[in-house]
């Protein structure tokens, strides 16, 4: 396994590491499943291709054949989709959308709308009342 094929596989971990604090998000992925949507990184020049399946995001460095939508946006759109952030917010026109509209809004509103309950998960590790403050 090359270097960069490590670094998409531990990308691809994180990710849906991620997405999974959600406990509804892999649910809302399901309409998507099997969409080809690559994600184009304006300013580095990056694309990045994402499959939703049944139990989260697949990512491919490359694909071949063409993806069912682009979502194309700097950095720290893409940041901020994963951040709670509503989509439609982005959408207005830090993240534009090409192909398959739809696909890509469901996707944006995805990952926009992620729900983690930060102090639930935090109280794991710290127990209830310390996680509360």
């Amino acid at each position: 396994m090359s270097t960069r094929e490590a670094a998409f596989a531990v990308l691809e971990s994180v990710i849906n590491r991620y997405i999974r604090l959600d406990p509804t998000a892999l649910e809302r992925l399901v309409p998507l499943h099997g969409k080809l949507i690559r994600l184009h990184i304006k300013g580095l020049e990056i694309d990045l291709y994402l499959v939703p399946a049944p139990d989260g995001l697949q990512l491919y460095p490359e694909f071949e054949g063409e993806p069912d939508c682009t979502l194309s946006g700097a950095p720290l759109a893409f940041a901020r989709m994963g951040g709670g952030e509503r989509a439609e917010q982005l959408f207005a026109g830090a993240v534009e959308i090409h192909g398959d509209t739809e696909a890509g809004q469901r996707f944006g509103e995805v990952l926009g709308d992620l729900d983690i309950d930060w102090e639930e998960h935090l109280s794991r590790l710290t127990g209830d009342v310390a996680a509360h403050q």
